[in-house]
């Protein structure tokens, strides 16, 4: 892996596993999801599509309390870095 920050072109360091965490757990959830799917398909199915419903009824809600959040942070960080 290449690293994309200040060392950018040489192989990346990983420190501790942090860079892994994200991937990790996205491929645990896919492979658990396949497994219970394998196992259990009418019941999978049923709570796949509860869950695909909860998604689309609340992706605007999301994405107004992130930005929310974001905006909030940068502010924030903006107002410390000029008092400081």
């Amino acid at each position: 892996m290449l690293c994309r920050g200040r060392h950018r072109g040489r192989p990346c360091v990983v420190r501790d596993g942090r860079r892994d965490g994200p991937c990790v757990l996205a491929s645990a959830s896919y492979l658990a999801m396949e497994g219970y799917a394998g196992f259990k398909p009418g019941k999978s199915q049923a709570f796949l599509t509860r869950v695909r419903t909860r998604i689309d009824t609340h992706t605007d809600q999301v994405i107004i309390w992130g930005s929310l959040i974001l905006g909030v942070w940068l502010i924030a960080y903006s107002i410390y870095l000029i008092v400081t």
